[in-house]
């Protein structure tokens, strides 16, 4: 790894922990929220911002049961209050529970004929303009996703449509650098749409619930959320100082 892409790393490494503390301590003050939706998709929203997107991109988190995710994204970029934050899902609120490009869209919306509607006017317009990012935790709310209805071989399927399909670790920054540089790429050599399998892990983080239904959506007690901060604080830990060992 150069001492650029290093850099980098330790610098997204420090924003993803920033953000999941921000969004766990709203959920605890929520007392609601979907923990493991957030957890999955946290590398991703913050690498999107930090590190892709231009001034003028826009996002679209289509997996709108992540959105305190995101508000805590913005909020790390200064583009959110602290009274913003404080207000989540409180009466009155600008930060609903669910909020009404890059698209990042879960792996249980793709049961909706409607994603697939606009998965085939994408690729018929070669509309390039377009990075489809799908988080891959192999959950939706009640079951296991290849339980409820059965996605793979969804590479083959993106790829049967038009699209490009990258699979990396959603969790790894340098996985999800290297899918910025094939990106690039592509649209500079064969211009086509682009998705991002991004498999993740439901709810990680979380030690014994992490990989599992009940992460969807988790009320925390205050022994929870202690938990919770205390693994996302050792995983941090080792994250952090593991680019400078491999260098």
């Amino acid at each position: 790894m150069t001492a650029g892409a290093t850099a980098e790393c330790l610098m997204l490494e420090e924003r993803v922990f920033s953000v999941k503390k921000r969004f766990l301590a709203m959920y605890k003050k929520a007392n609601a929220g979907h923990i493991g939706s957030s957890l999955s998709c946290a590398e991703i929203l913050v690498f999107l911002k930090f590190a892709w997107m231009r001034e003028d991109d826009v996002v679209v988190l289509s997996k709108g049961h992540a959105a305190a995710a995101l508000y805590s994204v913005l909020a790390e970029a200064k583009l959110l209050t602290a009274e913003d934050i404080d207000s989540y899902y409180e009466e009155g609120t600008r930060l609903p529970a669910l909020p009404p490009f890059f698209c990042v869209t879960s792996d249980g919306e793709l049961d909706e004929g409607s994603t697939w509607e606009a998965a085939l006017f994408i690729a018929h317009h070669r509309l390039t303009n377009l990075v489809w990012v799908i988080d891959r935790n192999q959950i939706q709310g009640i079951a296991r996703t290849e339980d409820v209805l059965a996605l793979e071989p969804l590479d083959a399927k993106l790829r049967a449509f038009g699209f490009h399909v990258l699979c990396v670790d959603g969790h790894d920054f340098s996985a999800l650098s290297s899918a910025r540089e094939q990106c690039e790429l592509i649209l500079q050599t064969e211009p086509a749409p682009v998705a991002i399998i991004a498999n993740t892990i439901k709810g990680n983080g979380l030690g014994h619930l992490q990989d599992t239904v009940d992460s969807h959506y988790l009320p925390m007690t205050d022994t929870q959320y202690a938990r919770a901060v205390d693994e996302l604080t050792r995983a941090h830990a080792a994250a952090s100082k593991a680019p400078s060992d491999a260098g």
